[in-house]
């Protein structure tokens, strides 16, 4: 059959077009690139149906000879103007692949073997591709039919492309390098549907040429193609959301607090369970206060020699105490009953230091429900897991193969959105997640707000290396960084944790609006009520209020208290000694703590990565050989 080059069939009115050049980052205009001789592909054959429009459903026969011992090809798919591909297969060989900002690099062939030299080696290629839209005229289909980007020259091809219809207002069918008009290497013709294309007999295609063509449609023929695929990703992800937010409302809502009277701290508890119990953490402060509530149940004194204070032992702790404090107690006074604050032995300060998670596992599993522990960790696992599957997996999904490299990033991303669910723990159990309504209610909305930061965040770098659309991004970390805003708040406090802590806000509260007489009278029942409350106080956060409003109420000097220098003892003086020691134990255990880092420092190195290169046009890409 020969072949034809012509417009318009069926006396349609000719259209006029500008010629149709691909633009390609690649190539320059006139540069003839240098040909790969170790290889040469004999045929080239593309069957592409476009009879859905942008959607084209492509078979290639790629023929292969080798000249020199190499594995097999590989063939660049172009992504640089928004093409998605989907559906990659390869027959005749193993492949794997590798996905770039611009382009899907599929690897064909074995690390294990060479392929056969000077013997012809076809591969069949499949793919479906959507091209975008053409920014000049949304009916006109624009594609790349034989690849601008192999390595070597095509010494014949073949093309037969199914249109959407056979009513055809413009075609144009360019040839050769990028950027030269003409087309000196192919000959077409439009028989029905059908575009048929194959080179001019006598002429091959140089390495780095190619064939395009434009062909311009009647007004609505080229339909918006839609993709669901973020859709269907975030309904997944919100139906993890809506049953982490129904459980919440369900089941995960705290019983509210009922505020008990006391002019005392809760009976059996130090100033450390008090200031851990409040807040949920465990600060250097609230420790170093153990030293006054310790002074208070006779087991030590301070004393003041030579302007220097220091621990005198004065007896051991009542059973009453929980094991770390009467570990650490022991470790205070293990070389003496003798101690100068500002030289502790090192045993004590390791002891400090692991004080904090002994003082946790202390109060496991008193502070909220297992269950409700439990269903909080579940939700979290279940949108980290969401993140790194749909993010690693969603490749392999649609391609059918996957680029581990990248495949790491959704891995990173589920560890970021584990952390955003470890610092909403955090949150929720501060003080203002028990009281001050207004203030909880901010740090709560705050702390979403970070996490659509995450999510922008997160989003983008998805968009940018893993190539997803801004909106697949998007639906693909939003939920899961909602759904991990939630899930801290199902954890459920006990009732033993909710009696508690009607005790703790009970006592802080009759703090602050204690009245002075109602003082005076407290502490001419006890003249050691200041010093006996003073510690909790501290871990409360309501020293300053608690001074204000004694000091204009007489004290006496505290029993546990020895001073030869001091004639009148004030709340002033009583606060400065425990500012002095609160500063000499803090400094040694940060010292102490900083050393141990510095010794355990590793030195990591960094290596980098190559990148690619940038297609052009729609569709197309090219390969070579390896």
């Amino acid at each position: 059959m020969a072949f034809a080059c012509f417009l318009i069939p069926n006396n349609e009115q000719v259209i006029q077009t500008e010629q149709f050049i691909v633009s390609n980052n690649l190539y320059s205009n006139n540069a003839v690139a240098t040909s790969d001789s170790g290889f040469e592909i004999d045929n080239y054959s593309a069957k592409i149906d476009c009879s859905e429009g942008r959607k084209a459903k492509v078979t290639e026969q790629i023929t292969v000879i080798y000249h020199e011992y190499r594995h097999g090809i590989y063939r660049d798919l172009n992504m640089a103007n928004g093409e998605d591909y989907s559906k990659i297969s390869v027959q005749g060989a193993e492949f794997s692949l590798e996905k770039n900002y611009d382009y899907i690099r599929l690897i064909i062939g074995s690390a294990d073997r060479y392929e056969n030299m000077e013997v012809p080696i076809q591969y069949t290629i499949s793919y479906h591709v959507v091209m975008p839209k053409f920014e000049d005229s949304k009916d006109s289909l624009l594609y790349n039919v034989v690849p601008y980007g192999f390595t070597t020259s095509i010494n014949s091809f073949d093309v037969d492309m199914t249109l959407p219809t056979s009513t055809v207002l413009g075609l144009q069918v360019h040839s050769g390098y990028m950027g030269i008009e003409g087309n000196p290497y192919s000959e077409y013709e439009l028989k029905g549907n059908h575009l048929l294309i194959r080179n001019k007999e006598g002429m091959q295609l140089n390495s780095e040429s190619g064939v395009g063509v434009r062909i311009d449609f009647p007004s609505g023929t080229l339909a918006k193609v839609v993709n669901l695929e973020p859709l269907y990703i975030f309904l997944v992800g919100a139906v993890i959301l809506i049953a982490a937010i129904v459980v919440l409302f369900v089941f995960g809502r705290d019983d509210k607090i009922v505020e008990v009277v006391r002019f005392d701290p809760p009976y059996n508890m130090s100033p450390t369970d008090v200031g851990y119990l409040i807040d949920g953490k465990i600060d250097n402060e609230d420790i170093t206060n153990l030293f006054f509530h310790w002074a208070k149940l006779g087991a030590m004194e301070i004393h003041e020699e030579d302007d220097n204070l220091v621990f005198v032992k004065t007896g051991e702790l009542p059973d009453t105490c929980k094991p770390y404090e009467k570990s650490l107690f022991a470790s205070l006074f293990l070389t003496g009953k003798i101690v100068n604050p500002n030289n502790f032995n090192s045993t004590f300060i390791d002891k400090f230091v692991n004080c904090k998670s002994s003082i946790k596992k202390e109060f496991a599993g008193k502070i909220y429900t297992k269950q409700s522990k439990n269903i909080s960790k579940l939700f979290m696992l279940l949108a980290v897991l969401f993140v790194m599957i749909v993010s690693t997996l969603s490749d392999y999904i649609k391609y059918g193969a996957m680029d581990l490299s990248i495949g790491f990033l959704g891995i990173i991303i589920g560890f970021v959105v584990l952390g955003y669910y470890s610092m909403g723990k955090v949150l929720m159990e501060h003080i203002f997640k028990i009281h001050q309504k207004n203030k909880r209610i901010m740090y709560f909305l705050g702390y979403g707000l970070l996490g659509v930061v995450i999510a922008v965040a997160g989003m983008f770098l998805l968009s940018f290396m893993q190539k997803f659309t801004l909106i697949k991004s998007f639906c693909m970390i939003i939920c899961p960084i909602l759904t991990c805003w939630i899930a801290p708040y199902i954890c459920k406090r006990t009732d033993e944790y909710n009696e508690i802590l009607g005790e703790i806000l009970g006592f802080r509260n009759f703090i602050l609006v204690a009245e002075k007489d109602r003082l005076e009278a407290l502490v001419k029942d006890n003249p050691e009520y200041y010093y006996d409350i003073l510690p909790y106080a501290n871990v409360l956060g309501v020293t300053d209020i608690l001074q204000d409003k004694f000091k204009d109420i007489p004290l006496e000097m505290p029993y546990w208290y020895r001073s030869n220098n001091i004639t009148l003892f004030d709340i002033y003086m009583m606060n400065n000694i425990s500012r002095t020691l609160n500063g000499a134990v803090v400094s040694q255990v940060a010292s102490a703590t900083a050393k141990g880092v510095g010794n355990s420092v590793s030195k990591f190195g960094g290596g980098s990565s190559g990148g690619g290169f940038s297609g052009g046009g729609f569709g197309g890409g090219g390969g070579g050989s390896w």
